[in-house]
């Protein structure tokens, strides 16, 4: 499975973010930039909603009701 794309709506820090992962095989930045929160995003996505108890709603952005991955 190749994912070319990701959208991220309300999901930990990001509001709304659309990555072009096309020809993307590195993610790299500084510290708190969100690197770790898009590969929890590809994995949330991949196991259809998460195995880890209390997982889902720790994900939504403050303030926000619920998160979107797509």
């Amino acid at each position: 499975m190749n994912i070319t794309q990701l959208k991220l709506d309300n999901f930990c820090q990001f509001k709304e973010a659309i990555l072009d992962l096309a020809h993307c095989n590195i993610i790299y930045g500084p510290n708190g930039a969100g690197k770790s929160t898009i590969l929890e995003a590809v994995r949330v996505l991949l196991c259809a909603g998460g195995d880890k108890p209390g997982v889902m709603r720790s994900d939504i952005r403050t303030g926000e009701k619920q998160y979107k991955i797509a």
